[in-house]
């Protein structure tokens, strides 16, 4: 923690709890590592005194702080925690010192306070919430996807996904702060406010994941490709996504543009399905967040993949086809 994030309210709270004690802390402009700090108690005269925040990062030992006690006899070093050595000594020589957890030793003509005992309190610098973080929106679209699998070991999922153990455990506790993700029981994880999460996750796919995952805009070469595009002999690895998966639901249904999800390099396609680059063509190609899904139409990619593509769009016509989609396969 650094000094200048001091939880100054957390101090006032202990020792208000530990010895009815009315803290207020007087810092100096601008600066608030060191200042004034007055301790008063019903029915006694206030102690004033000046403080100085000591870093724990910074080591502190005995010596120095004597040092810096010799330069003004009217002092309190305040820490988040100090080794019992140093606090002993600082005691002994009539040092006053307080802890975060409200362990202090003060006196004066009137009274002395002593507190130990108390366990070290530690803070931890706020971390954002990263369930929408770019790892975080893989494990969602996993979660998603593939919910009937979420409680696998996460050693398993990290190997799945390719992300690091660890990074999965934040994911998971940031759905947990927002009330997406509820313990069922002791070993099992549910999704809750599915609707809402989905809609969270394409605003935050369109912004954060999507275009990084653009290998370029192409073509096809001959005119008769791309009105026979639904004909193309195609892999394993490649899906339909957006208006192409969509016209696959429907008879009365053409796209305007064609998106393909694949991993296979762009030499290789342009030579298996006769395209060209085109930086205003209408076939985008776009690598896999992560494994390719069982399709349930020919070869389109999974249908919360392609609702986001036609929400995504803005276009009215995808937004109808889209709804459609939600209202037969995915209904949350």
């Amino acid at each position: 923690m650094n000094k200048n994030d001091f939880p100054f309210d957390i101090l006032k709270a202990n020792l208000y709890h530990l010895i009815e004690a009315h803290v207020h802390f007087l810092p100096s402009p601008n600066d608030n590592t060191h200042g004034v700090i007055q301790i008063g108690f019903d029915g006694m005269k206030s102690i004033e005194v000046d403080y100085v925040v000591i870093s724990n990062h910074t080591k502190p030992t005995y010596e120095r702080l004597y040092g810096m006690y010799l330069m003004t006899n009217n002092i309190i070093f305040i820490a988040e925690s100090f080794n019992t050595d140093i606090k002993n000594k600082l005691k002994e020589n009539d040092i006053h010192y307080i802890e975060l957890s409200g362990n202090c030793y003060i006196r004066n003509e009137n009274c002395i306070i002593y507190v130990i005992g108390n366990k070290k309190v530690t803070t931890k610098k706020n971390q954002p919430n990263r369930a929408f973080s770019k790892t975080g929106l893989k494990v969602i679209l996993f979660y998603l996807t593939q919910e009937e699998d979420m409680n696998m070991p996460l050693r398993d999922l990290a190997h799945y996904l390719d992300i690091g153990y660890s990074n999965i455990h934040y994911v998971n506790q940031g759905l947990k702060e927002l009330k997406y993700l509820i313990p069922k029981n002791k070993n099992t994880l549910v999704l809750n406010n599915k609707k809402e999460l989905l809609n969270r996750w394409i605003s935050n796919y369109e912004e954060k994941i999507k275009p990084t995952l653009l290998e370029g805009r192409f073509k096809f070469s001959k005119d008769e490709d791309l009105k026979n595009w639904r004909n193309l002999k195609t892999e394993t690895n490649f899906q339909w996504g957006g208006e192409t998966a969509a016209a696959l639901f429907t008879n009365n249904y053409e796209p305007k543009i064609f998106t393909i999800y694949t991993d296979e390099p762009t030499s290789v396609l342009i030579k298996k399905y006769k395209i060209v680059p085109d930086e205003n063509g209408y076939i985008f190609i776009y690598k896999p967040l992560h494994a390719f899904f069982t399709s349930h139409y020919d070869n389109a990619t999974h249908p919360i993949l392609i609702y986001a593509d036609l929400i995504i769009s803005n276009e009215s016509r995808n937004i109808e086809i889209a709804n459609k989609i939600y209202e037969k396969f995915i209904q949350y």
